[in-house]
């Protein structure tokens, strides 16, 4: 990849250290913490420019304030991206990866871009001991 490359992708990361994911969220009902790593590859591994990437961070961005999404990382790559995010615990890990997904599509004119699957791993601070 070339230098001026490298440079614009580094331009288009985003990261939040004010958001806190370790720190437990409220309910009426109760404390949690509802944090996902996402992980999206487009179809065939294609590239996607960087003016495109742009468009895809900013939808991202849009996507997380409408829902209340609490954005702490977004790696942007030119084939696939990765977020780390906070969500409500009335929400399925599934449904909020197909909100971004679906969302990506946009930027493509509803286009199938992306890979049909994804990475959705759960983040955060517990460990295997805390399920003993």
């Amino acid at each position: 990849m070339e230098g001026a490359d490298k440079a614009e992708l580094f331009d288009l990361q985003v990261g939040n250290p004010e958001m806190d994911l370790s720190q437990p969220r409220f309910t009426s009902h109760g404390r949690y913490r509802c944090n996902v790593h996402l992980a999206f590859v487009t179809d065939w591994r294609r590239r996607i420019s960087a003016d495109r990437l742009e468009q895809i961070r900013l939808m991202i961005r849009r996507c997380a304030s409408a829902h209340g999404d609490l954005l702490s990382r977004v790696g942007l790559l030119p084939d696939h991206v990765h977020l780390v995010l906070g969500f409500s615990p009335e929400e399925a890990p599934l449904g909020v990866a197909l909100r971004y997904m679906n969302n990506i599509a946009f930027v493509f004119e509803m286009q199938p871009v992306l890979m049909r699957s994804c990475f959705l791993g759960t983040v955060g601070e517990y460990d295997l001991g805390a399920a003993k």
